[in-house]
Protein backbone atom coordinates (compact mmCIF):
# COMPACT_ATOMS: atom_id res chain seq x y z
CA UNK A 1 0.00 0.00 0.00
CA UNK A 2 1.94 3.67 -1.38
CA UNK A 3 1.37 6.40 0.87
CA UNK A 4 2.08 9.63 -1.10
CA UNK A 5 2.17 13.54 0.14
CA UNK A 6 0.56 15.65 -2.27
CA UNK A 7 1.10 19.63 -3.31
CA UNK A 8 0.43 21.31 -5.95
CA UNK A 9 -0.11 24.94 -7.99
CA UNK A 10 1.16 28.37 -7.82
CA UNK A 11 -2.15 30.27 -7.90
CA UNK A 12 -1.19 30.72 -11.23
CA UNK A 13 -0.51 29.16 -14.70
CA UNK A 14 -0.02 26.18 -13.14
CA UNK A 15 -3.18 26.07 -10.89
CA UNK A 16 -5.29 26.67 -7.78
CA UNK A 17 -2.51 25.89 -4.34
CA UNK A 18 -3.36 22.85 -2.94
CA UNK A 19 -2.01 20.72 -0.16
CA UNK A 20 0.13 19.15 1.75
CA UNK A 21 -2.42 16.46 1.25
CA UNK A 22 -1.77 12.71 2.12
CA UNK A 23 -3.25 9.67 0.62
CA UNK A 24 -3.31 6.10 -0.28
CA UNK A 25 -3.19 4.54 -3.27
CA UNK A 26 -6.42 2.20 -4.47
CA UNK A 27 -5.11 1.21 -7.74
CA UNK A 28 -3.85 1.99 -10.98
CA UNK A 29 -6.40 3.14 -14.27
CA UNK A 30 -6.45 3.95 -17.90
CA UNK A 31 -8.79 5.97 -19.44
CA UNK A 32 -9.54 5.98 -23.18
CA UNK A 33 -6.80 6.43 -24.51
CA UNK A 34 -4.54 4.19 -22.18
CA UNK A 35 -2.74 6.43 -20.22
CA UNK A 36 -2.39 5.13 -16.88
CA UNK A 37 -3.01 6.51 -13.68
CA UNK A 38 -3.02 6.33 -9.80
CA UNK A 39 -6.07 6.43 -8.05
CA UNK A 40 -5.43 8.29 -4.32
CA UNK A 41 -7.80 7.98 -1.40
CA UNK A 42 -7.15 11.03 0.53
CA UNK A 43 -7.30 10.56 4.19
CA UNK A 44 -8.84 13.87 4.71
CA UNK A 45 -11.57 14.77 2.20
CA UNK A 46 -11.08 18.38 1.03
CA UNK A 47 -12.91 20.93 -1.07
CA UNK A 48 -11.22 21.48 -4.69
CA UNK A 49 -12.80 23.10 -7.66
CA UNK A 50 -15.60 24.18 -5.29
CA UNK A 51 -16.73 20.67 -4.36
CA UNK A 52 -15.88 17.92 -1.57
CA UNK A 53 -12.87 15.59 -2.74
CA UNK A 54 -11.98 12.41 -1.23
CA UNK A 55 -10.01 10.78 -4.50
CA UNK A 56 -7.15 12.13 -6.60
CA UNK A 57 -5.72 10.79 -9.79
CA UNK A 58 -1.76 11.04 -10.43
CA UNK A 59 -0.13 10.54 -13.30
CA UNK A 60 3.04 11.50 -15.55
CA UNK A 61 3.10 15.06 -16.52
CA UNK A 62 6.46 14.00 -18.55
CA UNK A 63 7.20 11.82 -21.28
CA UNK A 64 9.01 8.81 -19.93
CA UNK A 65 7.87 9.17 -16.55
CA UNK A 66 6.32 5.62 -15.40
CA UNK A 67 3.88 5.22 -12.32
CA UNK A 68 6.79 3.02 -10.55
CA UNK A 69 8.46 6.41 -10.54
CA UNK A 70 5.91 8.37 -8.60
CA UNK A 71 5.68 5.34 -5.92
CA UNK A 72 9.27 5.64 -5.63
CA UNK A 73 10.73 8.94 -5.70
CA UNK A 74 9.34 12.76 -5.54
CA UNK A 75 7.82 13.75 -9.02
CA UNK A 76 5.51 16.71 -10.86
CA UNK A 77 2.58 15.33 -11.72
CA UNK A 78 -0.63 15.95 -12.91
CA UNK A 79 -3.33 16.24 -10.16
CA UNK A 80 -7.17 15.48 -11.02
CA UNK A 81 -9.77 15.15 -8.88
CA UNK A 82 -12.15 12.50 -9.53
CA UNK A 83 -15.72 14.29 -9.46
CA UNK A 84 -18.16 13.40 -6.59
CA UNK A 85 -20.08 9.97 -6.92
CA UNK A 86 -18.27 9.48 -10.00
CA UNK A 87 -15.23 7.23 -8.74
CA UNK A 88 -17.69 3.82 -9.85
CA UNK A 89 -17.61 5.59 -13.00
CA UNK A 90 -13.99 5.13 -13.14
CA UNK A 91 -14.37 1.29 -14.36
CA UNK A 92 -15.62 2.59 -17.92
CA UNK A 93 -13.03 3.83 -20.40
CA UNK A 94 -16.06 5.58 -21.89
CA UNK A 95 -17.82 7.65 -19.12
CA UNK A 96 -13.56 8.44 -17.59
CA UNK A 97 -13.60 12.38 -19.50
CA UNK A 98 -17.10 12.83 -17.98
CA UNK A 99 -15.86 11.57 -13.99
CA UNK A 100 -12.45 13.45 -13.50
CA UNK A 101 -11.45 17.42 -13.79
CA UNK A 102 -7.80 18.39 -14.07
CA UNK A 103 -7.08 20.82 -10.64
CA UNK A 104 -3.13 21.41 -11.21
CA UNK A 105 0.39 20.51 -11.89
CA UNK A 106 2.46 19.12 -8.27
CA UNK A 107 4.48 16.78 -6.54
CA UNK A 108 4.25 14.14 -4.64
CA UNK A 109 6.73 12.28 -2.22
CA UNK A 110 6.21 9.17 -1.31
CA UNK A 111 6.00 8.54 2.85
CA UNK A 112 7.50 6.47 4.35
CA UNK A 113 5.32 3.52 5.91
CA UNK A 114 7.98 2.92 8.56
CA UNK A 115 7.75 6.74 10.02
CA UNK A 116 4.42 6.30 10.68
CA UNK A 117 5.12 3.34 12.67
Amino acid sequence: MNRFTITGGDGGAYGPVIGPLSGTEIREIRNYEGMAYLLVALDTPTDLGGARTEHLLLSQRYRGMTLDAIRERPCTVNILRVLPDAIEALSDTDAFPSSVEFITVGKTEPEDITKAA
